[in-house]
């Protein structure tokens, strides 16, 4: 018997990151679409599966974050996703941290849910929810190219550049005017005598 809970002890310790795993991965199910944007903010259809009503509805808004960061979504962004490179995804930081921990980070621009239709069950037997996701793109976007992994190559301040710039060979000398009253070179100045009194 004793065997019997060290072996359900390991089984559990092996199964938790596959599940973790899962979980972050995005739903082939999903069926994500965008229905409406403005300037900051973009309202994203999605389906979500999971054992229960809650982690459904967390399933959905991971799958339209995955989708809009890895695989791109028709009508948004071009349809190219935010992560310019598929190697950001695993050597990122700020992205390895987006769906995992305590508080993942892709939450923060998960601006809200809206059940559009009522909790069903899928064929799996999973809970099924059909929802809006409404996504803080303009902020998704902002931290997303302050983290380097959008791409865009930032542009660098010029370097101060004191010396004199060369004149270009080909084209000829031109003589620059002088102001004549202005002496060419400055007057000495005139040390005081020394006193000895």
């Amino acid at each position: 018997m004793l065997h019997c809970f060290k072996y359900m002890r390991l089984f559990a310790v092996i199964a938790l990151p596959v599940v973790r795993l899962t979980v972050a991965a995005q739903d082939s199910r999903a069926r994500i679409s965008i229905i409406d944007a403005d300037a900051q903010t973009a309202v994203f259809t999605s389906d979500g599966f999971a054992a229960d009503r809650e982690e459904a509805l967390e399933n959905a808004c991971i799958n339209v974050m995955q989708a809009i960061l890895y695989s791109g979504v028709e009508g948004f962004n071009g349809g190219r996703p935010i992560v310019a490179n598929a190697e950001h995804k695993r050597t990122n930081l700020w992205l390895g941290n987006m769906f995992t921990g305590k508080n993942p980070g892709y939450k923060q621009f998960c601006a809200g849910i809206e059940l559009i239709d009522d909790f069903d069950r899928a064929a799996s037997g999973q809970t099924h929810c059909r929802v809006n996701v409404i996504i803080s793109h303009a902020y998704l976007l902002r931290r997303a190219d302050t983290q380097g992994v959008t791409g865009n190559v930032k542009p660098q301040p010029a370097p101060s550049n004191t010396a004199v710039p060369a004149t270009d060979s080909t084209s000829p000398a031109v003589p620059t005017e002088r102001n004549t009253d202005v002496p060419a070179t400055k007057p000495a100045v005139k040390k005081p005598k020394k006193s000895f009194l």
